[in-house]
């Protein structure tokens, strides 16, 4: 599961705060929306240590990821 213990590492990269989801159905599945920029990610994931803070938090390879964009909000 996602843990605060990169926060740091993740900070140093530009990350300006996450938010996590948890399948509901499968507590080992979880989606992480970061604050972020592209290029800033980019540099945490070739980090050499961005990959013993995923060891620990339990990831078995690299993440999933898809750059998405904020759109309009809207109401419910």
């Amino acid at each position: 599961m996602f843990t605060s213990d990169g926060a740091e590492l993740r900070r140093k990269h530009g990350s300006k705060g996450a938010r996590v989801f948890r399948n509901a159905d499968d507590a080992n599945e979880a989606w992480v929306l970061f604050d972020w920029s592209k290029d800033e990610y980019k540099g945490f994931l070739d980090d050499p240590a961005s990959r013993e803070v995923m060891g620990k938090a339990g990831l078995q390879g690299p993440p999933e990821s898809t750059v998405v964009e904020v759109g309009p909000e809207t109401d419910a």
